[in-house]
């Protein structure tokens, strides 16, 4: 690992920012760029390099700002193995992330800083609004407003959101051992969960964070073999938690749906909605999934996408109409 410019050590900032990046040199400075434009400055934005072969390195150099620091791996290790790096040199109370790729609003750490000094000190994540920005040019907003005590929330969902829109204080990172680097993917939703075991969150309701989502940029968790092996390990991982909770059988139904929308094997996603019906005989879900993959997978697939033209025609008469759909963000 190579360090260049080295922060200014003398005085303790408040907030370490993480951003872990790889091959994203065209994309990076605009991220850089959010953290340097807050309206708080009492932070130190740890920038760490994941093995890029693209000029990463020169871009960091450009900034030639104090308060930047970065750490290179010698090789790829992946997203969560790059922001744990970020943790282990970080030296703030409190630690933010932001994926390369993604954007800060200016207010937005001033307003989680002081939510959290009106915060019990039970409080050990917060987390704001986002939209996400995709480059077909629609937009979307995630709205969630779960706080307190949220483990049964996320024991279905990921109601927080992306690691970009978190602070964390520093020891409750610890107390959790940060990001699990065994999944290829939902490592955020994996944290929150771990987290939310022993602490609450709060929220700031308002936008502070823009989440772009472009088919030519490949984001770290895009593919779609990571996507299905990470529902997999999650739900292994977290199978006796989400089974006490009567959650299983939603996770095993997610994973057959993606399984079906994605790869071509019909056995295999049955199976899903087999285990699905054994954990939860008496839900109806299962079964309703289970005699769909009967149809054929053109009848299907045509129904999808009248489903989604009905979705998309009533997202534009309510734009039309001066109306903003917002929706909960679901990984």
């Amino acid at each position: 690992m190579n360090n260049i410019h080295n922060a200014n050590l003398s005085k303790k900032p408040a907030v370490s920012v993480i951003v872990p990046t790889y091959n994203r040199a065209n994309l990076l400075p605009r991220a850089i760029k959010s953290v340097l434009n807050q309206t708080f400055t009492n932070f130190e934005l740890i920038i760490v390099d994941d093995g890029s072969t693209d000029n990463t390195l020169e871009i960091v150099r450009h900034f030639n700002n104090r308060r930047i620091r970065c750490i290179s791996h010698d090789h790829t290790k992946g997203g969560s193995a790059a922001r744990n790096t970020g943790i282990n040199a970080s030296r703030s109370e409190y630690v933010a992330f932001l994926d390369s790729d993604d954007e800060w609003l200016p207010a937005k750490l001033n307003k989680q800083l002081n939510l959290y000094e009106t915060s019990s000190e039970k409080v050990g994540l917060v987390y704001t609004w986002l939209v996400h920005v995709f480059d077909d040019g629609r937009i979307s907003h995630s709205t969630s407003r779960y706080k307190g005590r949220i483990y049964k929330e996320l024991l279905l969902k990921n109601v927080v959101g992306s690691a970009s829109s978190a602070i964390i204080r520093r020891k409750v990172l610890s107390y959790v051992k940060g990001f699990d680097e065994s999944l290829p993917a939902r490592q955020d939703m994996d944290l929150w969960l771990r987290i939310s075991e022993h602490f609450d969150v709060d929220v700031v309701p308002e936008v502070l964070v823009r989440i772009y989502h472009r088919h030519g940029c490949r984001r770290i968790s895009s593919s779609k073999n990571n996507l299905l092996s990470a529902r997999d390990l999650f739900y292994q991982k977290h199978k006796d938690r989400l089974l006490k909770g009567g959650v299983a059988h939603l996770h095993l139904c997610d994973i057959g749906q993606f399984y079906r929308e994605y790869f071509d094997d019909t056995s295999k996603l049955r199976r899903y909605f087999f285990e699905a019906i054994r954990v939860r005989p008496k839900s109806c879900l299962p079964y309703f999934l289970l005699l769909s993959t009967l149809l054929p997978k053109s009848v299907y697939n045509t129904l999808r996408s009248v489903k989604r033209k009905t979705e998309l025609g009533a997202t534009n008469r309510l734009r039309k109409d001066g109306v903003m759909p917002w929706h909960r963000h679901v990984s």
